[in-house]
């Protein structure tokens, strides 16, 4: 029954990692739906960036590029923020989304 695996998973997070739900932002949802954490969608197997946390990163590494090639900073800034967001999409195995941003970017022949 749900109600008591609720009450199983609320008793362990509060024994084990001294967690305790929120009864107003805790829902009970199967787990292809996905969770939402921290700007992705968390699936059995797989974690995606939230859409619109895709489209921020290469509105902000346009800015970025921009911001090179105008001189108002340097190539180890402008290489550090590649670095950065790089590392960022290679963590949610999103070679797809990299491919298709830096192809958009000039980043790639």
């Amino acid at each position: 029954d749900q109600q008591a695996v609720a009450t199983l998973l609320e008793t362990w997070l509060s024994d084990r990692l001294f967690l305790r739900l929120k009864k107003s932002n805790t829902f009970h949802n199967k787990a292809q739906n996905g969770l939402s954490f921290l700007g992705t969608r968390i699936f059995p197997g797989l974690i995606r960036f939230h859409p619109q946390n895709a489209r921020r990163a290469q509105e902000k590494l346009l800015q970025q590029k921009m911001h090179y090639e105008s001189g108002r900073i340097n190539s180890d800034a402008w290489r550090q923020s590649l670095q950065s967001y790089h590392g960022i999409f290679s963590v949610y195995g999103t070679h797809g989304l990299r491919k298709h941003i830096y192809e958009q970017q000039g980043l790639l022949a």
